[in-house]
């Protein structure tokens, strides 16, 4: 992909993007970050092995992933459909899964409610 930073020590502080803006979140892949969007709709696949909050978009292919895996289930006290709805800034490293843009979260302090 071009114009993706190359090193982890050219990422901007204090990073903060909008998801719906995926091309230019997946320019700061390896980049900690702050993500602010809409939560549109929570998923986990049959396999049950994580859970996705599809954040920025009602089309779930152009929405930014929040991803739990399921050996954090238990961090969260909140049912995971509880975020639905909501404008959340989640908080981690950008990383990305064929090709899409995402943050893998361990716990509910990685995401903050925006009223």
């Amino acid at each position: 992909m071009k114009n993706k930073i190359s090193n982890s020590s050219d990422c901007p502080s204090e990073l903060s993007l909008i998801a719906s803006k995926l091309s230019k979140i997946s320019k700061y892949e390896g980049c900690e970050a702050k993500v602010n969007g809409l939560v549109h709709s929570t998923f986990e696949p049959a396999s049950g092995n994580l859970l996705l909050f599809n954040v920025g978009n009602d089309d779930y292919t152009k929405a930014f992933k929040v991803v739990i895996f399921q050996s954090n289930f238990d961090n969260f006290n909140q049912p995971f459909d509880f975020y639905e709805d909501k404008k959340i800034a989640v908080s981690g490293e950008i990383d990305s899964y064929q090709g899409n843009p995402q943050i893998v979260i361990d716990s509910p302090q990685d995401i903050q409610i925006m009223e």
